[in-house]
């Protein structure tokens, strides 16, 4: 019973983070939500194996439901670029679907190595002032379909929404940080939903997965950690000029720098 209520509480409570920094800064809530799953499954003993496989499938099923209340909420406020939506939409999708597709054959220390590195480069981005700026305006068509695959398929790898890539690389090409970040919410079910698809597809057959789970997706968490974020999306974005922006992204960025450290340890 004390097992089963220290998961309520700690995804619980890595809901209402992942929420509450989403409608403050609008990105982050796949990273704190990635390591709070790996070490909730890691007490309940889920096998090592597979851990990492059923933190980023559960991950990305949490996405879905966060992105498309971001998206609606965005939108309604003229916050989503549709030019730049248009371009990006295809070669994310397929990016997702290419990393779903490679979902079984990647093992769990990879997994932790790339989830790792994006942490570094999130915490990296977050303790720069002003962020890296490159030029005016998204490269042409090749350009901007790498990045966007890019964006995709390292987002599904490492079970985030996407806006931790999308918002910083938007904003690189001096894209307006509120149609960055309208616009990466939008992006944000291209990636969840194809790459859930493919994990929970990829593990059916596995059968050292816990109790609630289909595949690697485990339903119980997600059922905890939507409607906490659901909640708190609406908080954050109501303190959104209350909290000093520039404490809250070192402050992340510290925690980043934190959790990218444990999971090159955990690999050592």
């Amino acid at each position: 019973m004390t097992g089963l209520l220290g998961f309520g509480c700690a995804l619980l409570g890595a809901g209402l983070a992942a929420g509450f920094l989403g409608g403050m800064i609008g990105a982050g809530g796949g990273l704190i939500v990635v390591p709070v799953l790996y070490h909730t499954f890691a007490g309940l003993g889920v096998d090592p194996a597979v851990r990492m496989h059923l933190v980023v499938g559960t991950a990305l099923a949490a996405v879905v439901p966060m992105s498309l209340l971001g998206a609606r909420a965005h939108w309604l406020r003229g916050n989503v670029s549709r030019p730049i939506l248009k371009r990006l939409a295809l070669p994310v999708l397929l990016g997702s679907i290419l990393a779903g597709a490679l979902a079984g054959s990647v093992n769990g220390r990879q997994l932790s190595l790339a989830f790792g590195l994006v942490a570094t480069l999130a915490c990296v981005n977050m303790a720069l002032k002003n962020g890296i700026t490159l030029r005016d305006g998204l490269p042409a068509w090749v350009g901007t379909s790498l990045i966007g695959t890019a964006i995709g398929s390292l987002s599904t790898l490492v079970g985030i929404g996407g806006a931790t890539l999308t918002v910083p690389t938007l904003h690189a090409f001096r894209t307006p940080m509120p149609t960055a970040v309208g616009t990466a919410s939008a992006l944000g079910a291209l990636i969840g939903l194809p790459g859930a698809i493919a994990f929970m597809a990829s593990g059916l057959a596995d059968p050292r997965l816990p109790a609630g789970s289909i595949g690697y997706v485990n339903l119980a968490a997600v059922g905890l950690i939507f409607p906490a974020s659901a909640i708190a999306i609406s908080w954050g974005a109501r303190f959104t000029k209350l909290v000093d922006e520039r404490l809250l992204r070192a402050m992340f960025a510290f925690f980043l720098a934190l959790t990218a450290a444990r999971m090159f340890l955990t690999l050592a």
